[in-house]
């Protein structure tokens, strides 16, 4: 849970969840065939009627394009609407404040694995996003400066691409871990070792 931004009290209830993303049930558009004209420039109207309903049918089928892009985007940040107890003040997640961990990962496996670090507070928030991973070669040590906010939970999931083993919470947060999490409390360093 986050600090409100205005009294930095931790007395905060969601007030409206994910409401400005969440999914729509959406139709692709369409348009009706038009009526043929007929009389002595039919033969003129009818493919001008034609040629209008597919220019905007085109443009139609690029708009709701873009908006499905649109969509997708804004569903790799959701994010909470929150409403302090205490002074009434009502934020988002991009409002409260932030801290960094810079969060130490040591792959002692022999194994090359992949690594996502996910918040428990906001759904689907992954580091480093994107549909991207990070790598860990055997014997490699690395250090991710992860920016959340401040109260969010933050598990690290580690996984062999080729086999079913894995870390932490495992690929896409899957699995449960104990002693795999950090509580963002402030600007803080945290540190996991990788053992076969």
């Amino acid at each position: 849970m986050p600090t409100c931004p205005s009294c930095s009290s931790g007395n905060c209830i969601v007030r409206i969840s994910d409401s400005h993303i969440r999914p729509h049930q959406h139709h692709h558009p369409h348009y009706h065939r038009p009526h043929t004209t007929h009389g002595s420039s039919g033969d003129i109207i009818t493919p001008l009627i034609v040629l209008g309903a597919v220019v905007v049918g085109g443009i139609s089928l690029y708009l709701w394009n873009e908006h499905k892009k649109k969509q997708e985007e804004s569903q790799k940040f959701h994010y909470k609407n929150w409403k302090c107890l205490d002074c009434k003040h009502e934020f988002s997640d991009w409002d409260a404040e932030k801290v960094t961990i810079d969060w130490k990962i040591k792959n002692n496996s022999s194994q090359k694995l992949h690594l996502e670090f996910y918040s428990q507070d906001r759904r689907r928030y992954v580091w480093p996003g994107d549909n991207k991973v990070y790598v860990l070669e055997s014997g490699s040590i690395h250090t991710y400066s992860l920016r959340g906010l401040k109260e969010e939970k933050v598990c690290y999931g580690a996984w062999n691409p080729g086999t079913s083993g894995y870390w932490g919470c495992g690929k896409n947060n899957k699995h449960g871990c104990t002693g795999c999490c950090y509580t963002l409390n402030s600007d803080m360093n945290g540190e996991h070792n990788l053992i076969d």
